[in-house]
């Protein structure tokens, strides 16, 4: 796998980021077809030129910074997932950025589905209209979300009926919020999860228009190869750059540099409000009172949350409550939770006759888990913290006996 050159992230050296943000006026201005080839370019790197066995790597390098051994059926199977997961939400956002492009551009139709007159709509039983959206693209009815079924819920105050639905504009409805004169997007890398940040630099060039430059997570820092790879083609042309960097004091100039017009954070509420509000606390209570905020380029951002998932209450049989009982324990144990998506939060009718099984089948099904690895930095502290908080709740324990030493963890 050949390697692209990206910034140097040397603390003061600002070459390689003055030279994104001199092209951000000609990335906004580019003309659609050129940036269609670019997409095309980077699906041919992505499908073609990138071979499994780099998808691979780049899985196994994530497992042994998590601290397994891959030679364990645990370790190979985060690798094989870690590569499975980044083949699939990359080569699915490539594909609906080209076909959005081609929509935009009048070379294919819009999909049906959101086209109007061929609205799929429902009444709910409060009489609210429904609007079936997903799937709508094609590759959306894959085998991992082929039973997904998306909705948007109309607002009964403006949508009475079906004719007054809008579809949407792939031409005038696009979010150039970088403008004719362009933006530099600074996009700060995601801890948790190898495929978000190539996910972000496309949604930051090709949907809202800047031209990026993306700093790194210091956990993730083994990514940079494979994206340098895949994004050759933006990266050539000084549209993009890439760097790994992993002080404060970096973050910090390059937040607050002039050049800056976004950032794009995924992360947590206290990295969030520590760069949008200030480090130090009395400056951060200061402007959050008067409500100025110390960053000014405009904040975007994917955080961590109390997530809550919840059960309508019903007759259910015993199959149906554990099917949906170890999905939620699945979810829960997933990169040790450390997923915007993960269950923090079950909310149950207090008088549901099942409620009490129910309960009982996700203890059950989370005791059968070996424990996650507590590989992303303060969790264990997190943990301890809502442990002294609700000193009454019930502690789980795995049941499956496989600790440290027999799973060979690092």
């Amino acid at each position: 796998m050949c390697v692209s050159t990206t910034g140097s992230g040397k603390e003061n050296d600002f070459a390689s980021f003055e030279k994104v943000s001199g092209n951000r006026k000609k990335w906004a201005t580019l003309p659609l077809e050129e940036k269609l080839s670019l997409l095309e370019q980077i699906k041919t790197i992505l499908t073609k030129e990138l071979k499994y066995a780099d998808y691979k790597e780049n899985g196994i390098q994530g497992a042994q910074m998590m601290g397994l051994d891959v030679s364990t059926v645990e370790g190979n199977y985060e690798a094989e997932s870690h590569a499975l997961f980044v083949v699939m939400a990359l080569s699915k956002q490539v594909n609906d950025l080209i076909f959005s492009y081609k929509v935009r551009m009048g070379k294919v139709p819009p999909p049906k589905k959101l086209s109007k007159g061929s609205f799929q709509t429902r009444k709910a039983i409060n009489g609210q209209l429904v609007v079936e959206t997903y799937p709508s693209f094609p590759g959306d009815e894959s085998p991992l979300l082929g039973k997904v079924k998306g909705e948007v819920w109309m607002d009964p105050a403006k949508v009475k009926d079906e004719s007054q639905v809008e579809a949407f504009n792939f031409e005038k409805a696009w979010n150039e919020a970088a403008g004719e004169d362009g933006g530099l997007m600074l996009v700060l890398g995601a801890g948790n999860q190898p495929a978000l940040t190539p996910v972000d630099i496309l949604q930051g060039m090709f949907v809202r228009n800047y031209v990026v430059y993306m700093k790194q997570h210091p956990l993730r820092d083994y990514v940079n190869d494979l994206m340098s790879v895949m994004f050759a083609p933006l990266i050539a042309q000084g549209y993009l750059d890439l760097e790994l960097h992993k002080s404060n004091e970096r973050s910090a100039a390059l937040v607050y540099h002039p050049s800056v017009t976004a950032v794009h954070l995924t992360g947590g509420k206290a990295t969030h409000d520590m760069l949008v509000w200030g480090v130090d606390p009395q400056e951060r209570e200061k402007n959050l009172k008067a409500k100025t905020p110390k960053l000014k380029a405009t904040m975007t951002s994917e955080l961590g949350a109390v997530s809550p998932w919840v059960v309508v209450p019903g007759t259910y049989t015993r199959a149906e409550m554990e099917s949906q009982a170890k999905m939620i324990a699945a979810v829960v144990h997933a990169n040790a939770s450390c997923n915007c998506n993960s269950p923090k939060c079950l909310v149950v009718a207090e008088d549901w006759d099942q409620k009490d099984e129910f309960l009982q089948i996700i203890e059950d099904s989370l005791a059968n888990h070996i424990l996650p690895v507590a590989y992303y930095p303060g969790i264990e502290a997190r943990w301890q913290n809502f442990a002294s908080q609700y000193p009454g709740a019930k502690k789980i324990e795995s049941a499956t006996g496989l600790g440290v030493e027999e799973r060979h963890l690092s």
